[in-house]
């Protein structure tokens, strides 16, 4: 009859949807959580959280159990191979810092040793008119001892990498102060630095000593750079990007190659002179900056010149408290 067809139609269609629902859930626990949680843990190693793995059921051999467990033996494969790299990157950089330090060291303290023993010859002649030539040779060792004191200074600060303690600041301010610091010798060089500030007040955390050690550093780098230039021309400018402050040093200098480019930020890479550079300026700038969370990238070509852009994130922009 009508009503038992209806009937049996009701009953099969709830056996249905009850089927439906433990398949569901069956297929959710089964297939959907595992490469949800897969898919998690891929974006924690994209993350650099090499390491991380994901738990599989001994019994498991279905597609999603293999694909586990290969996820797993990469993300440890990773783990190792990070590890390796950074035992064989601090090795590579303790070797160039031995060769860097005996070169460096070496040279100052050497003229100290050579002027101190012709001081010790010109005394045992004992005679008066020799006082100016004491005098010389003590002045160069002085000079000398100042700039082997001011090599283990800059290693004594490249190596702490302190973070230290931070406010809000002004940048627009810290520049401008930083400028009048450093605009009198740059000055006596016949540099004239062009500084561009934004109308808007910028605002971030910042050790503001260390703002101005990072200023000072990129635009000495300059004026080095500038000395064979002509009509020689540093720009100084702060703007603002969405939610970062961008600091940029430009200069038409004869900037640099790729290669150079491509070592820049390592301890102890220079292309000054002997004597003129410990190479850990630019790589202390970095270490600063990124205690920051802000970045530091270079741009340079051969002929045209170079810019040093610092970006920094922004805090609100009403005056610190």
């Amino acid at each position: 009859s009508l009503q038992e067809t209806y009937a049996q139609s009701l009953w099969l269609g709830c056996v249905f949807i009850l089927l439906a629902a433990v398949f569901g859930i069956l297929f959710s626990t089964q297939v959907t959580k595992p490469l949800k949680l897969l898919s998690q843990q891929v974006l924690a190693v994209a993350k650099g959280r090499f390491g991380t793995t994901v738990p599989v059921q001994r019994r498991r051999k279905d597609e999603v159990g293999v694909l586990n467990r290969a996820f797993n033996i990469m993300s440890r494969h990773l783990q190792k191979t990070r590890a390796e790299l950074q035992r064989k990157e601090r090795l590579a950089t303790l070797g160039t810092f031995s060769a860097a330090m005996a070169h460096e060291i070496k040279n100052p303290l050497g003229a100290i040793i050579g002027n101190t023993q012709a001081v010790r010859r010109i005394l045992s002649s004992h005679k008066q008119e020799n006082f100016e030539a004491i005098d010389r040779a003590l002045k160069l060792s002085e000079d000398e001892a100042l700039r082997a004191n001011r090599i283990i200074m800059q290693l004594m600060k490249f190596a702490r990498q302190d973070k230290p303690p931070t406010t809000k600041a002004h940048l627009n301010h810290r520049l401008q102060v930083s400028m009048e610091i450093l605009n009198p010798e740059l000055t006596a060089s016949g540099l004239a630095v062009q500084l561009e500030l934004p109308d808007e007040d910028l605002y971030t955390y910042a050790n503001e000593d260390q703002i101005h050690e990072v200023l000072g550093n990129l635009i000495y780098n300059s004026r080095d750079a500038l000395s064979e230039t002509k009509n020689p021309n540093i720009v100084v400018k702060l703007s603002r990007e969405d939610n970062l402050a961008v600091l940029s040093i430009s200069d038409n200098g004869p900037g640099m190659s790729a290669e150079t480019k491509s070592h820049l930020f390592e301890p102890f890479f220079t292309t000054k002179p002997i004597g003129k550079g410990t190479g850990l300026g630019l790589a202390t700038c970095s270490g600063i900056i990124r205690n920051h969370r802000g970045t530091i990238q270079v741009e340079s070509e051969l002929g045209v010149g170079t810019t040093f852009e610092i970006r920094l994130p922004l805090t609100a922009s009403h005056n610190p408290q």
